[in-house]
């Protein structure tokens, strides 16, 4: 089995381990069972024990740590990158993102139906040099795997340490208690029959317990996408606003009313784009309302891919760190890149 690191100085360096992941049989399958009993302490549990180890190359992004990125209410500070391949097919297609709040472990998921989990390594300044110890599992499902049923688009984390994730193509949010356990629906009623085969829910945020907004990439009206707020009273339509050129992709929230947005654009005029957008829920007149302000958008000396995973890490006393997640749609022409950020926000 092989895995890749980075030494300080960036270089790639190819480190070659046993097959065994403990260090005898009987060791792993402690090991094993000892990450699936707390897993609810760890959020979703360390899948490399029931996954199997996944070959990632880790290449380093040639961007000067420390670069800023600024915009009109915020900014960004580029804390380390990477470019990451496998030769392995399954590898690809990441559309969501999650971070451990110690910044030491990643969790993605694919648009054909795998959940990817890796550990993040840094260097002694806190700097993001890649990934190591990748793992790669079936997410479990209620229909025959394929493209069409397995589309995964967008996961949020529950505050009981169980996963919802958003399906494109058959629309629906599925929640799985663990990496390892199969999916219950949640009901969405008919909200979501009407959406595009291809132009589904793109964002999961769990803005209170109990209460889930989703944010999709289409909607009825030209200048509007539709958003929806679940709650145990019913779901309430939003209007989210739609500049004909961006499209969100990913979401996480700040505080309790607010939230940041990855957006994503392409066209063959422009080209690719990206940008950050801070969010606010209101509600005036007891109806739901969404209002945004551009933090930022990313350009040089940022390399631009198709971003759709956004992560967030934030501790008291300390910097807030996001982490950006391409998705190359299994083309050889996109790259998957993973990014990290120090965010400022003025207003």
């Amino acid at each position: 089995m092989k895995s890749f690191s980075l030494d300080e100085r960036g270089a790639v360096e190819e480190v070659r381990l046993h097959n065994a992941l403990c260090v005898s049989k009987q060791n792993q399958i402690i090991t094993c069972i000892m990450a699936w009993t707390f897993a609810s302490f760890f959020g979703w549990g360390n899948i490399s024990c029931w996954g199997e180890a996944l070959s990632v190359k880790v290449v380093p992004l040639n961007v000067d740590v420390g670069a800023r990125v600024v915009g009109p209410v915020g900014a960004l500070v580029y804390r380390g990158g990477v470019e990451l391949t496998s030769e392995d097919s399954r590898f690809g297609g990441l559309s969501g993102l999650l971070v451990g709040q110690d910044g030491k472990r990643m969790l993605a998921i694919s648009d054909k139906g795998w959940w990817l989990q890796g550990d993040l390594i840094y260097n002694q300044r806190g700097d993001l040099l890649g990934v190591q110890g990748a793992a790669i599992l079936p997410m479990r499902s209620l229909e025959p795997r394929s493209k069409f049923t397995l589309d995964a688009e967008a996961v949020v984390q529950t505050g009981k340490g169980g996963l919802i994730v958003a399906y494109e193509r058959q629309h629906r949010l599925w929640s799985y208690k663990d990496v390892w356990s199969g999916p219950k629906p949640i009901s969405m009623g008919e909200v979501l029959s009407d959406l595009p085969l291809n132009s589904g829910i793109e964002a999961l945020v769990l803005m209170a317990p109990g209460e889930l907004l989703a944010i999709t990439e289409t909607g009825t009206a030209e200048s509007n996408f539709t958003a929806l707020y679940r709650t145990q009273s019913g779901i309430s339509r939003i209007q989210y606003p739609y500049h004909s050129y961006f499209r969100p992709s990913d979401a996480v929230r700040l505080a309790s009313n607010s939230l940041l947005v990855l957006e994503r654009g392409y066209n063959r005029e422009v080209g690719v784009g990206a940008r950050l957008v801070l969010v606010q829920l209101r509600t005036p007149n007891g109806s739901f309302e969404i209002t945004g302000d551009v933090v930022v958008d990313l350009g040089w000396p940022i390399p631009l891919d198709n971003f759709e995973g956004l992560a967030i890490v934030s501790r008291p006393s300390a910097p807030t760190y996001i982490y950006l997640l391409s998705d190359d749609n299994y083309s050889r022409a996109q790259r998957t890149l993973l990014m990290m950020f120090e965010l400022e926000i003025w207003r």
